[in-house]
């Protein structure tokens, strides 16, 4: 641990880059009460060991890929209780010196418009039928009705910086939902939209913003009912066979029940894994 006479210029602290793939840092500061006398090797393992600087190849303390590579110590003539450094960081070809995952996330939330013939909460049958007061045999069958309302839809945005080449899932996973619970959400509750990246060097590096929406209260899987082609009608669909579709996790597949059918377009992938936040 550093001596409370080791003082850090927190002010001039600088980050270099280096041939456009690594990133460099240094940390200048001075240790006060320190006795410059002596030879420069005997000086500077006083100020490594008796002051408490970090040791080579030790981490950067906000930058964990980038390790102490060098020192440089100063003085200055007529003052013999103070001892200036700089201590250099340098961080490997290809990584991000702030650990693989610093993402930036911001959410946004909306109201959207949505078309549906079967209530969210169960997927019953959005039906209605008429009879005749005054007339009970002239009778207009149920019919599921088509009606549009606003539905709650979460898009979650991670902006990140990512030194050396894009990770191959940003694009493998693109158009697939959730396999296991992420972010609060069960199975089939986020959708990968997929990543936008820019590069100011010829793709030495690149900033990348990664888009996953959540219709928040269901999941991605879509319903429809059957259609009688001989009257063109809808036919009526069971409750307990709509609630049993609804209460069945999502699957990259089709479930059919009798009238009603649930389809997982979207295939999935382990988020966790994918994305590392």
């Amino acid at each position: 641990m550093p001596t409370p006479n080791v003082i850090y210029d927190l002010v001039k602290e600088s980050e270099v880059s280096i041939d456009n793939t690594r990133t460099s840092f240094v940390r200048p500061g001075r240790i006060k009460d320190f006795v410059t006398t002596g030879d420069p090797a005997t000086i500077m393992g006083r100020a490594i060991d008796s002051a408490g600087l970090p040791a080579r190849f030790s981490a950067h303390p906000y930058y964990p890929f980038s390790t102490l590579q060098r020192y440089a110590f100063y003085t200055q003539a007529g003052v013999n209780d103070k001892i200036w450094f700089k201590l250099f960081y340098d961080t490997p070809e290809g990584r991000n010196p702030a650990g693989d995952s610093l993402f930036t996330l911001e959410r946004h939330r909306q109201l959207v418009a949505v078309q549906t013939q079967t209530h969210p909460k169960d997927r019953a049958d959005l039906d209605v039928g008429w009879k005749d007061p005054n007339n009970p045999t002239n009778v207009v069958p149920k019919q599921p009705q088509i009606m549009t309302y606003l539905q709650p839809h979460l898009m979650m945005v991670a902006t990140g910086y990512i030194i050396g080449e894009i990770p191959e899932q940003y694009e493998t996973a693109y158009s697939t939902v959730n396999k296991t619970e992420w972010h609060g959400k069960p199975r089939g509750y986020w959708l990968y939209l997929g990543a936008d990246d820019s590069t100011r060097d010829f793709g030495n590096s690149y900033t990348i913003k990664l888009s996953i929406l959540t219709k928040v209260t269901e999941d991605w899987s879509q319903y429809d009912t059957l259609r009688d082609p001989r009257t063109g009608l809808f036919v009526p669909v069971g409750n307990l066979d709509a609630l049993t579709l609804k209460q069945r996790q999502y699957e990259y597949d089709q479930k059919k029940l009798n009238g009603i059918i649930k389809v997982g377009f979207y295939d999935l992938s382990e988020f966790n894994d994918n994305f590392g936040f």
